[in-house]
C-alpha cells in the first residue's frame, strides 16, 4: 500500500490529496519529501577556486579555499568523511558551525599578519 515516486516532488497539498511535479494528483495520508540539496558551487568555479572531489568548494584545515584570502564554511565547502578520511559533502548545522568559528578563528590570528 506505499506508493513511491522518484525524480518527483510535491507542488502541493490539501486536505488528503497532492499535486507532483509531473502534473499527478493523488491521495495521501502521509507525505514523506526526502530531497537532496547540492551547494551551488558555480560563483566559485568561476572565481578560479577550486573544487574538491565531491563536488564542494575545496578547503583546508582552517576553511581557506585555494585562494588564501578566502574561506568556505557550510554546505558548499567539502568536509572530510570521519569514517573514510576521504573528502565529502556534509550538510549539518552543527559541524558548517564549528567550521565557521574554525575560519573566524584563522582569520583572526592572521590578522596581526
Amino acid at each position: 500500500g506505499v506508493d513511491v515516486r522518484v525524480d518527483t516532488s510535491v507542488r502541493g497539498a490539501s486536505a488528503g490529496r497532492v499535486l507532483l511535479s509531473d502534473g499527478t494528483d493523488v491521495a495521501a495520508d502521509l507525505i514523506i519529501e526526502a530531497t537532496g540539496v547540492l551547494p551551488d558551487t558555480s560563483l566559485a568555479a568561476a572565481a578560479g577556486l577550486r573544487i574538491g572531489e565531491s563536488g564542494a568548494i575545496w578547503v583546508d584545515d582552517t576553511q581557506r579555499t585555494s585562494d588564501p584570502l578566502i574561506y568556505a564554511v557550510g554546505d558548499g565547502a567539502e568536509k572530510v568523511d570521519a569514517i573514510s578520511g576521504g573528502p565529502t559533502r556534509i550538510a549539518m548545522a552543527g559541524l558548517a558551525n564549528r567550521h565557521g568559528r574554525a575560519a573566524a578563528d584563522s582569520i583572526a590570528d592572521s590578522a596581526g599578519d
